[in-house]
């Protein structure tokens, strides 16, 4: 009977020892690896990892490796898993740093008399790659190095652990807009802008890690505002309309000429340089040089401009570290002198006009105002004539005593195939005397 009782126990050991070996064969079957870790947050001493989890564990081992594997640190010690989600945040790196990583998941088994035990299984775990953010080096030592009308150029120190650096215009990365990339050895860049903006830059140093991940640490940039192309070219050049051209009567080689700012600069220019040809365009006569913002003509004499003219080109600058960083040139003006006039009383009512020659010229016109004197606002020109270029004096009849009398003479000169007129910006004048 007592025999029949231990084949009974023995059957009924055997059987539980089975049913758990079965279980135990049943779960390794079912078990699936960890997949596809990835980072999914970063700052400069922190990391976030995710996975996808095995299937029945309970948590998992966590490690990390910052020399590439070959020595496995964990980031706990004590038996009961790092993680209970398929997740973890890494806390206390290096900053601009790059580590392996590795999720093993950890089963638990209840043991009876001994309680929970848990089980790692390495075969099932998966590895990854993490970075931190670089350094905040740069903070602080962006600045302009350079413009042209269409680019700026900036400069910044290194950061460390920086694979490569992002600039963003206007705003910082997330409203901004990205206008360049550069390797981590780089240290300055040149921006294509439009020519007379001014705009803020916000450099970014980043670190890429070997599956694409970039590491930006959102507040680790430095920004610059203020930062210039060169300007847009001055307009209205030599224009009459706006004033910005005047002969001295009493001075044949003695002019100034005036421009207006170009309005679509966002910001005022510096200084201005003129330029001076002959009137062929074939000899440079002359440079100016204005060094403030607030002039805008240059009076100059040149006798090689006498009974000629010349052309003329302005251009504008701003000064970005140092240097002159100059606009395009502006439209080049062609500016002829009015005829020389001598005055010579005839009659009672007529005056006789004489002048010189002036160079290529194909034409004079005469023009004559009847009520010329220096109080009267209402002047009112008339034009008398049109001659010949070999024509070189004139006579004006019909004028009224009591009255001031005025004069001036337009030439049309042929230079190349084109032709140009001269602008009225003074006149002669002479008063009618009723006792001539």
């Amino acid at each position: 009977m007592e025999k029949k009782r231990v084949f009974s126990k023995s059957l009924i050991l055997l059987a539980i020892t089975s049913i758990m070996l079965f279980a135990m064969s049943i779960t390794s079957m079912a078990a699936t690896n960890v997949t596809n870790i990835r980072q999914t947050e970063v700052g400069q001493n922190r990391a976030k990892i995710e996975f996808n989890g095995a299937d029945g564990a309970k948590g998992y081992y966590i490690y990390y490796s910052s020399n590439n594997g070959a020595k496995w640190t964990r980031v706990d010690d004590d038996i009961y898993p790092d993680s209970y989600k398929p997740e973890y945040t890494y806390t206390g790196l290096s900053v601009g740093c790059t580590y392996k990583v590795k999720a093993v998941p950890v089963y638990e088994t209840y043991v009876s008399g001994t309680g929970y035990v848990y089980n790692a299984k390495e075969n099932l775990a998966a590895t990854g790659e993490i970075v931190t953010a670089p350094s905040s080096d740069a903070l602080g030592t962006v600045k302009q190095i350079g413009a042209t009308y269409n680019s700026v150029t900036i400069k910044w120190s290194p950061s460390y652990g920086t694979t490569k650096y992002v600039i963003y215009r206007d705003n910082n990365m997330t409203n901004g807009v990205k206008v360049a990339e550069v390797k981590g050895s780089q240290t300055s860049v040149k921006i294509k802008a439009k020519a007379g903006t001014q705009s803020t830059y916000y450099v970014y140093p980043v670190r890429v890690s070997s599956t694409g991940y970039e590491a930006i640490y959102s507040y680790n940039y430095e920004s610059i505002s203020g930062v210039k192309t060169a300007p847009k070219a001055p307009v209205k050049v030599a224009s009459l309309a706006y004033n910005n051209i005047s002969w001295d009567k009493y001075s044949r080689t003695k002019v100034t000429v005036g421009w207006d700012r170009n309005d679509n600069n966002k910001f005022y220019e510096q200084g201005y340089r003129i330029a001076v040809y002959s009137v062929d365009g074939k000899k440079k006569l002359k440079t100016y040089n204005i060094t403030n913002s607030y002039t805008r003509s240059k009076t100059f004499s040149l006798k090689t401009i006498k009974n000629k003219g010349f052309r003329v080109k302005v251009s504008s600058y701003v000064v970005v570290n140092g240097k002159k960083c100059y606009s395009k040139w502006s439209k080049t003006k062609v500016v002829i002198p009015q005829a020389e006039v001598k005055l010579t009383r005839k009659s009672k009512t007529s005056v006789k006009l004489s002048w010189k020659k002036v160079s290529n010229a194909t034409g004079y016109t005469i023009y004559a105002c009847k009520n010329a004197g220096s109080f009267t606002s209402n002047k009112k020109w008339y034009k008398v004539a049109k001659v010949g270029k070999k024509t070189t004096s004139y006579t004006v009849k019909k004028l009224k005593t009591g009255k001031y009398a005025g004069f001036y003479v337009i030439p049309t000169v042929k230079i190349g195939k084109k032709s140009y007129k001269a602008d009225a910006t003074w006149y002669m004048s002479m008063y009618m005397s009723k006792y001539y």
